[in-house]
C-alpha cells in the first residue's frame, strides 16, 4: 500500500484564509493553544501561566519593569492609583497632597503609558500631567514631571535617547492630535530641564505631522531613530542637531497602527498591527506577515468596539515569538493572542482571558546584597557588595488581568490550575492526487510525550463537510500507529489534548489504499 509522509509541521503554522486544498501539506487549517516551535522542529502544546508577586491590591491595567542598581521593581497602574512591587510587597505610590492620595483619572481605554529615562520612570495617562518616580524607592510617591509646561496634557510620553517625546498635545482646552513635542535633552540621572519650544537656548520643540489626517498614536525606538505611528501613516524622527534638532520624514503613507502598544521591537525591526494588517518593517521597507494566511480571519473577529484600545503586543523571548493580544467581538478585555514565530513566520493562536496589558521583565526577583544585610565575615564573603543578583535572568512575559493578578506565562502545564485544551487540525489533504479516492488504514504520528486523542476525517468533494472518525486514543510512549478505515478524496486529521499533559508532534505518515476516480 502507498503511504504519504508530512514533515516540517512546525515551519508554516496556521492558515485560516486559504481553502484547505490550496495549502501545502505541512500547513494547518486551524490550531489553538499549540506552538509551532522552530527550536525543537515540532508542534508542542502551549504551556500555561501561574500568578506571580502575590495578590495585587488593585485591578492592574498597565505594567512597567524598573531595574535599578540596587533593586528590581514593577510599576502597576490601576485607574486611580499606582503601586510598586519588589516581588513580595506592594506599596502605594499614588501622588499625594498633605499625605492624602490624589486619585488619577486613567480609564481602561486610555491606559497608562511611559518609560524609563535616565533610570527615572516617567508615566502618563492622558488626563493628568505626566508623573515621575524619583528617587526610585518604595518610600517615594509619584509627582508631576518637573519642568513640564503648565496647562498642557499629552496622550503619550516616551523616552528617546536623552529626550522625552510627547504625542497628541492638549494646550489648555485646545487639542492638537497630530502634534509631536520633545523636551530639551536631559542630563544623566535627571529629567529634562525644559519643554519650552520658544526658548532659543533650548533644544525643545514641537511639530504637527499633518501630511495625513490621522491622529498620532504611539512611538517606539528603532536602532538610532524614533518611529512615530499615526492611525494612517508612519514617520521617522531622527536627531540631526542644529536649529531643527530633529528631522521628520514620512516613512509609510498607507500603514499606521491599530492602537497604542500595538508594536514590538525585535532584531532591529518592528512588528506592527495596523488597522487592517500585521506587518514587519526595518525602518525602510515593510511586508505583511499574515496576508494569505490569517489576515481575514483575524480582522473579522477583533472587537470593533475595543480592538484598538484594549490590545497590545509583547515579545516572548523564551520561544522567540511576538504575541498580539486582542479582544474578540463580545469581549471587553483581551481573550486571544496571535503568536508569530520570529524565525519561521509560523502563526498560531492561543486562549488568554481577562488580560489588560503585557510586559517583559524579571520575575524571580532577589534581594541585592548591601553592607548592613551582609552577615558573612570579610575573609569568607564571596559576594560583591551591591551585586545585582537578577542581572543575568532572561526577561519573561508578565500579563496583567482583571482577576486581579499578574500572570507569568510559559511556566506550567496549566492555565492557573486549569487544564488547557490544545488542538491542531489539517483538512483537505489529497496526497498529491486529487483524482483518486483513498482509504486511509493506518496513521503513524511521529510524536513524543503523553497521550492525546486523534481524529481522522474525509471529504469526497472539496466543498463537502468533513466526516470525522474518532477519537482514537494514542499514547506515544506505548503506541506507534492508529488503525482506522476512512475513505475520501480529501483527508484530514486532528490532534487534541484536554488534560494536564505535554506532547510534541514532528510529523505524520498515512498508509492508504488507492481506489477509483469516483
Amino acid at each position: 500500500m502507498p503511504d504519504f509522509t508530512i514533515t516540517g509541521v512546525h515551519s508554516l503554522g496556521v492558515a485560516l484564509d486559504p481553502a484547505p486544498y490550496e495549502l501545502v501539506p505541512a500547513a494547518f487549517t486551524t490550531g489553538n493553544n499549540v506552538r509551532f516551535n522552530d527550536a525543537e522542529s515540532a508542534i508542542i502544546k502551549n504551556k500555561g501561566y501561574e500568578s506571580v508577586f502575590t495578590t495585587v491590591p488593585i485591578t492592574p491595567y498597565w505594567l512597567l519593569p524598573v531595574p535599578t542598581t540596587t533593586a528590581y521593581y514593577w510599576l502597576v497602574g490601576g485607574l486611580t492609583k499606582v503601586y510598586v512591587t519588589n516581588g513580595t510587597t506592594y506599596t502605594n505610590i499614588t501622588r499625594q497632597t498633605a499625605s492624602v492620595d490624589v486619585n488619577y483619572n486613567a480609564t481602561q481605554d486610555i491606559r497608562w503609558n511611559g518609560g524609563v529615562l535616565n533610570s527615572i520612570p516617567v508615566i502618563n495617562n492622558s488626563y493628568d500631567p505626566p508623573q515621575m518616580w524619583s528617587p526610585t524607592d518604595s518610600a517615594t510617591k509619584l509627582v508631576a514631571l518637573s519642568n513640564w509646561q503648565a496647562n498642557t496634557l499629552c496622550a503619550v510620553i516616551r523616552p528617546f535617547g536623552y529626550f522625552l517625546v510627547a504625542l497628541d498635545i492638549t494646550k489648555t482646552t485646545t487639542r492638537y492630535p497630530t502634534m509631536v513635542k520633545w523636551s530639551h535633552p536631559a542630563d544623566p540621572g535627571a529629567v529634562p530641564t525644559s519643554w519650552n519650544e520658544a526658548d532659543p537656548t533650548k533644544d525643545a520643540g514641537e511639530i504637527s505631522l499633518s501630511q495625513s489626517t490621522g491622529y498620532v498614536i504611539d512611538c517606539l525606538t528603532l536602532r538610532n531613530v524614533n518611529i512615530i505611528y499615526k492611525e494612517d501613516s508612519t514617520y521617522v524622527m531622527q536627531y540631526i542637531g542644529g536649529a531643527s534638532v530633529f528631522s521628520f520624514q514620512l516613512l509609510f503613507k498607507d500603514a499606521g497602527i491599530l492602537g497604542r502598544d500595538c508594536v514590538a521591537e525585535f532584531n532591529g525591526k518592528h512588528f506592527v498591527v495596523t488597522n487592517n494588517d500585521v506587518i514587519v518593517h526595518d525602518g525602510s521597507n515593510w511586508q505583511s506577515v499574515i496576508n494569505n494566511k490569517v489576515r481575514r480571519g483575524l480582522f473579522n473577529t477583533i472587537s470593533q468596539t475595543y480592538g484598538a484600545t484594549r490590545s497590545c503586543c509583547v515579545r516572548n523571548y523564551k520561544y522567540n515569538e511576538i504575541w498580539f493580544l486582542y479582544p474578540e467581538e463580545g469581549y471587553t478585555t483581551a481573550n486571544r493572542a496571535l503568536v508569530w514565530n520570529i524565525t519561521t513566520g509560523a502563526i498560531s493562536f492561543r486562549n488568554i482571558l481577562n488580560i489588560t496589558f503585557a510586559a517583559n521583565g524579571i520575575t524571580n526577583i532577589t534581594t541585592t546584597t548591601d553592607w548592613a544585610s551582609d552577615s558573612a565575615s570579610w575573609d569568607s564573603d564571596l559576594t560583591a557588595w551591591g551585586e545585582r543578583t537578577y542581572g543575568s535572568v532572561e526577561p519573561r512575559m508578565v500579563l496583567s488581568a482583571t482577576t486581579p493578578e499578574l500572570r507569568l506565562y510559559e511556566s506550567t502545564e496549566q492555565d492557573g490550575g486549569s487544564n488547557i485544551t490544545a488542538t491542531v487540525e489539517r483538512t483537505g489533504l489529497d496526497f498529491g492526487d486529487r483524482a483518486h479516492i483513498k482509504t486511509v488504514r493506518e496513521i503513524w504520528p511521529y510524536m513524543t510525550g503523553e497521550a492525546v486523542q486523534i481524529y481522522i476525517g474525509a471529504q469526497l468533494e472539496r466543498d463537502d463537510s468533513v466526516t470525522w472518525q474518532g477519537p482514537f486514543a494514542f499514547d506515544p510512549s506505548s503506541q506507534r500507529k492508529v488503525e482506522c478505515l476512512v475513505t475520501g478524496r480529501y483527508i484530514g486529521y486532528r490532534i487534541v489534548s484536554t488534560t494536564n499533559v505535554s506532547w510534541k508532534l514532528q510529523g505524520i505518515n498515512f498508509v492508504y489504499s488507492q481506489n477509483g476516480f469516483y
